[in-house]
């Protein structure tokens, strides 16, 4: 069984995010690099994440979800791609000031706004 909760709580705390967008044959084909994120929600198999100083919230289909160390894999789809999500710790100086800009410049009621648009 998948614990979505526990993963949007560690998002909580301020992780970063990277998808990868996989070929049928689940071979990676691009991906977004890692991006501060500290919003995260779920509504049974979706989760939904805000980046940091993002415009938009995204949801992914979450199938399976995998454990490696101190990251976590989200396997599923965003619409018509299959995708790999790693949620993982941050790492840099420069991404914890970032997460603390975000923490006071968010707009809480506009990432609502999002969570419940993406997770419809």
């Amino acid at each position: 069984m998948m614990d979505l909760s526990r993963i949007a709580l560690r998002v909580a705390q301020g992780c970063l995010i990277d998808v990868r967008f996989l070929s049928n044959r689940g071979r990676e084909e691009n991906g977004t690099g890692d991006h501060p994120c500290m919003n995260a929600d779920f509504r049974g198999d979706r989760f939904a994440y805000f980046p940091a100083f993002g415009s938009c919230a995204h949801a992914v289909h979450v199938t399976r979800v995998e454990e490696e160390g101190d990251e976590i894999f989200l396997h599923g789809s965003m619409g018509d791609m299959k995708v790999r999500v790693r949620v993982s710790p941050v790492w840099l100086d420069e991404d914890r000031e970032a997460l603390g800009e975000w923490r006071k410049e968010k707009d809480a009621g506009f990432i609502e706004q999002e969570f419940e648009r993406v997770l419809e």
